[in-house]
C-alpha cells in the first residue's frame, strides 16, 4: 500500500484538530429515545425512514455478524443495522463506526482488494455518471472510505478500453447492477446493463490475471450479452437466445432508441442451487421481478428458461414499479435471504417497502415470504417527506412533536398529506414519546388536494387560542385555531385554506418572527427555490394583517439576501426557524441537499444582509431536504435537534446549547428540588421559590422553547416578578445555583 501523501496527511490532521477544537464549541449526541405506537414500540424509530434502500452487507465490527448497510437513493443517505443476537432482530445504529461520503443515487458496499475492510462503488457527486470507488482505511475502530485516485483518464471513474479510447464502465442514476467475483478469480467484476437497456453487460475485471493481486481495478468489456437474453425496448418482456454463442434477437422491429424505457435492476445469485448463477430483473415500469435460469457457466451464462413472476404465483414481488432485489445473510445463522425493495424514488407506501424471502427448498424458485415490512416494521416513517415542530398539544409542560409530510399512499392507493402527533412521555430526563395521532387535526381530509404539510404553533392574534399555520406544497397556508385556550389541551378546527391570501412560489414552510420588535408577530417563510420572504404585519398584536402577494411591499422575497439553494442544486427548500445562540437570534434552515444553515444578522430591519453563521453542524447529514427545529424536549435545560428529512423520518440529537442560548460547561445534576408559590399565579404578580439552594440564575420560556424573562445576579435571588402583558397559559421555569445545578419547574399564568 502506498504511504498517504503530504496532502492527504494534512487532510486527516486538519479533521483530528477540528474535531479537538469542536469539543469545546457545540457538540452533538445521539441520546436514547424510546418511541411507541399502540403496544408496539418502534425500536427504530430514529432510522430516518427510507424511500429507495439498496441493500448491502458487512462485518464492520469484526464481531463475525455481518451489519446491514443500506444506501437509501432518495435521501442520498446510509443507514446501518446490527444484528441484536439476544432479540432476534436488526436494530439501527444512530452513530456506526463509518464515515461515509456524500454520493448520488447508487452505492454499494463490497470489498475489492480483500483486506477485511469495507470498500465502496458510488456515484459520484462531482464527477461524470459512472463508477467511483471508495477504499477503507481504519483510523482506530473507525473505518474512513476515501476515494480512490483510479488514474486511468480525465474522469475519475472505472473506464475500460474502447475502440477510440477509455470509456466509462456504464452506470445510470436509475439502474442498480451487480458487483461480484462472477468467475473466483479474487477480484470484483461488474454486471449493468447496456445504454439502450436490452442487453447486460459483463465487466471483467483483469487485476488478478495481470499480476496485481485485488488491489487493482483494471476491465475489459467481456460479454456484450451476458445471458444471452435480450430484454425489449418497450415493456420487460424477455427474449430468450436459442444458442448459447449468439445474443437473442427481437422478432420486430425495435422502438427507437428515444422512446424507449431505462431502468433495470440486477442481482446475480445462484437461485436453484445447482452451482451457476441465475438473474434476477427488475423494470422501471413493471411491479414483477423476472428470474431467469442459467443453465451455462458463471464465465458464461446462458438463460433457457423465464420465470415471469419470481418466485412463485403465490408471493410472487408485487410492491410497486421498478422492484430491486438484494442478497443477504441473515442474522447468527447467515441465512439466505432476499429483500425485495423499490428502486423507484418515491414510492409512497413504506407499509410493504421491503419483502424478505428465505432460502425453502421446498418452494417453488426455492424461496418463501417472511415478511412485507423488513426493518421498517419498527420504524417511524411519514411517507414523502417529514416536518417537525415543536408545540406542547396537551398542556402538560412537556413539549411535543408534530410532524407533517409531503405525501404517502393509503388503502386503495389513496394518496393524501397528514400531520401526525408524537405525545412527550418522557420523565426524569428521557426522550420518549407515543404516537397519539396519526391524523392530527384531520388533515387526510384534504386528499391529495393540499399535501406537502409544514405546520407552524402561533398565538397570530394574541387572543390566548393557539393558532396552527400550515404550509402546503401550492404555496398557500392553512389556518386552524385551537378551540380551547392556552393552558388546555388544544384541540384545532379550521379557519381557512388560504390565510390572508399568502403565497409563495411553492412549498411554503412557516416560521413566526417578530423581526422589527413592534410586538407583533411577523412570518418568514422558506420555498422550493431555497429562499426566505419575510411578511410584515401591518395590523396590530390582536388583529394581524398581511399583504398576501409575496414580491408585493412591504414583504420582502429573499429576505437577508441569502439562499439555500447551492450551485447545481434544483431546488432549494428551505424551512426556516429561529434559534437564540450566545446574545443573538440565528434564522436556521433545512435545505434540498441536506446542509443544515445557520444566518446571524437579524437586526430589525427588513433590508437586513445575513451572514452565513457555523453552528458545527456540518456533519449532521441526516438526508436531503431536512427540516431542522431546536427545543427541550426532556426538560433538563439543554436544547435538542430535531431533524425531518425527505426519507419521512426524524432524527434526535442532543446538544450544549442551554435554552437561552448560551453553551453547556457540563455539569453534574444535584437532587434539587424547586417549589413556585403562588402557582397558579397572575400576570404581574411576584412569585416566590422555595428551596434550599442559592439560586444565581432565573429564565421562564413558553412552550415552544422562546425565552421570556432572564434575570442574573451572583447569588441570592428568591423570587420572579412576572412581566403583567404575560398571556395566559403553562410557562417553564428554569432556575441555575451557584454550584450550576439547573432545575425546572411548571409554572401556571392566568389573566
Amino acid at each position: 500500500m502506498k504511504p498517504l501523501s503530504a496532502a492527504k496527511a494534512g487532510i486527516i490532521l486538519f479533521s483530528v484538530l477540528y474535531c479537538c477544537l469542536a469539543s469545546y464549541a457545540q457538540s452533538y449526541t445521539f441520546p436514547d429515545v424510546t418511541v411507541t405506537k399502540g403496544p408496539d414500540t418502534l425500536f427504530n424509530a430514529m432510522d430516518g425512514g427510507m424511500n429507495s434502500p439498496q441493500f448491502s452487507q458487512f462485518d464492520i465490527d469484526g464481531d463475525g455478524l455481518k451489519e446491514i448497510i443500506i444506501f437509501d437513493k432518495l435521501g442520498d443517505k446510509f443507514l446501518v443495522y446490527g444484528y441484536n443476537t439476544s432479540k432476534k432482530r436488526y436494530e439501527y445504529i444512530a452513530d456506526p463506526p463509518v464515515q461515509f461520503p456524500t454520493v448520488d443515487d447508487l452505492a454499494l458496499i463490497r470489498d475489492y482488494d480483500g483486506d477485511g475492510i469495507m470498500d465502496l462503488f458510488a456515484i459520484p457527486v462531482d464527477d461524470i455518471v459512472g463508477f467511483a470507488v471508495w477504499k477503507g482505511i481504519k483510523a482506530g475502530e473507525k473505518t474512513v472510505l476515501q476515494r480512490v485516485d483510479l488514474k486511468k483518464w480525465f474522469f475519475n471513474v472505472l473506464s475500460y478500453p474502447g475502440t477510440n479510447g477509455l470509456i466509462n464502465v456504464y452506470a445510470t442514476i436509475s439502474d442498480i447492477p451487480d458487483i461480484l467475483d462472477i468467475d473466483n478469480d479474487g477480484d470484483l467484476d461488474i454486471f449493468s446493463f447496456n445504454e439502450q437497456g436490452s442487453h447486460m453487460v459483463f465487466y471483467k475485471n483483469n487485476s488478478v490475471e495481470l499480476g496485481y493481486g485485488r488491489d487493482s481495478l483494471i476491465f475489459t468489456l467481456q460479454d456484450r450479452c451476458y445471458g444471452k437474453f435480450l430484454e425489449s425496448g418497450i415493456d420487460n418482456t424477455i427474449t430468450l437466445s436459442n444458442n448459447p454463442d449468439q445474443c437473442a434477437t427481437s422478432l420486430t422491429d425495435e422502438t427507437p432508441l428515444e422512446v424507449r424505457h431505462a431502468g433495470s435492476t440486477i442481482l446475480i445469485k445462484d437461485i436453484d442451487k445447482d452451482g451457476k448463477k441465475d438473474i434476477l430483473l427488475g423494470d422501471i415500469a413493471f411491479n414483477n421481478v423476472v428470474y431467469l435460469r442459467n443453465t451455462g457457466s458463471d464465465f458464461k451464462a446462458y438463460a433457457t428458461a423465464e420465470v415471469n413472476h419470481f418466485p412463485n404465483p403465490g408471493n410472487f414481488t408485487d410492491l410497486g414499479p421498478f422492484p430491486s432485489t438484494f442478497s443477504i445473510d441473515y442474522g447468527t445463522e447467515s441465512e439466505d435471504c432476499i429483500v425485495a425493495t423499490s428502486n423507484v424514488g418515491t414510492l409512497a407506501d413504506e407499509r410493504q417497502l421491503n419483502w424478505l424471502y428465505t432460502y425453502d427448498p421446498s418452494e417453488e424458485n426455492n424461496y418463501r415470504l417472511l415478511e412485507k415490512d423488513f426493518l421498517i416494521r419498527n420504524t417511524l416513517d411519514l411517507g414523502i417527506e417529514c416536518s417537525p415542530v415543536v408545540f406542547d398539544v396537551n398542556a402538560d409542560g412537556r413539549p411535543d412533536i408534530i410532524a407533517g409530510n409531503k405525501f404517502i399512499k393509503g388503502d386503495n392507493n389513496a394518496q393524501f398529506g397528514k400531520l401526525v402527533y408524537l405525545k412527550n412521555t418522557g420523565v426524569g430526563g428521557q426522550l420518549s414519546f407515543e404516537v397519539a395521532d396519526d391524523d392530527f387535526a384531520g388533515l387526510k381530509s384534504f386528499g391529495i388536494t393540499q399535501h406537502g404539510y409544514k405546520p407552524l404553533f402561533v398565538d397570530i392574534d394574541n387572543n390566548n387560542h393557539m393558532d396552527m399555520l400550515v404550509g402546503t406544497e401550492r404555496g398557500n397556508l392553512l389556518h386552524f385555531e385551537s378551540t380551547t385556550p392556552i393552558g388546555q389541551e388544544a384541540s384545532f378546527e379550521l379557519k381557512s385554506e388560504a390565510y390572508q391570501d399568502i403565497k409563495v412560489p411553492s412549498r411554503a414552510a412557516p416560521a413566526a418572527y417578530d423581526f422589527d420588535n413592534d410586538g407583533d408577530m411577523d412570518l418568514i417563510i422558506g420555498d422550493k427555490n431555497g429562499n426566505f420572504c419575510l411578511f410584515v404585519n401591518t395590523g396590530s398584536p390582536t388583529a394581524p394583517a398581511f399583504t398576501g402577494n409575496f414580491q408585493e411591499a412591504p414583504n420582502v422575497y429573499r429576505f437577508g439576501n441569502v439562499t439555500v439553494k447551492e450551485v447545481g442544486d434544483t431546488e432549494g427548500d428551505a424551512t426556516p426557524s429561529i434559534l437564540r445562540f450566545q446574545g443573538k437570534d440565528l434564522l436556521i434552515s433545512g435545505s434540498y441537499n441536506g446542509r443544515l444553515y445557520a444566518f446571524s444578522g437579524l437586526n430589525g430591519t427588513s433590508s437586513v444582509q445575513l451572514e452565513p453563521f457555523d453552528l458545527n453542524t456540518g456533519s449532521l447529514y441526516s438526508g436531503r431536504q431536512n427540516k431542522p427545529v431546536f427545543a427541550d424536549l426532556n426538560g433538563d435545560g439543554l436544547l435538542e435537534l430535531i431533524q425531518g428529512n425527505i426519507r419521512g423520518g426524524i432524527n434526535i440529537l442532543s446538544t450544549n446549547i442551554n435554552q437561552d442560548g448560551s453553551l453547556s460547561s457540563g455539569y453534574q445534576k444535584e437532587n434539587v428540588r424547586l417549589l413556585l408559590y403562588p402557582n397558579p399565579a397572575p400576570a404581574g404578580n411576584t412569585v416566590n421559590f422555595n428551596t434550599d439552594q442559592n439560586i444565581c440564575g432565573v429564565d421562564v420560556f413558553d412552550m415552544t422553547g422562546r425565552q421570556l424573562v432572564s434575570l442574573k445576579n451572583t447569588a441570592g435571588i428568591n423570587s420572579l416578578e412576572l412581566p403583567a402583558d404575560l398571556p395566559q397559559g403553562i410557562y417553564l421555569v428554569r432556575v441555575t445555583d451557584v454550584r450550576q445545578n439547573i432545575v425546572f419547574a411548571k409554572l401556571v399564568v392566568l389573566n
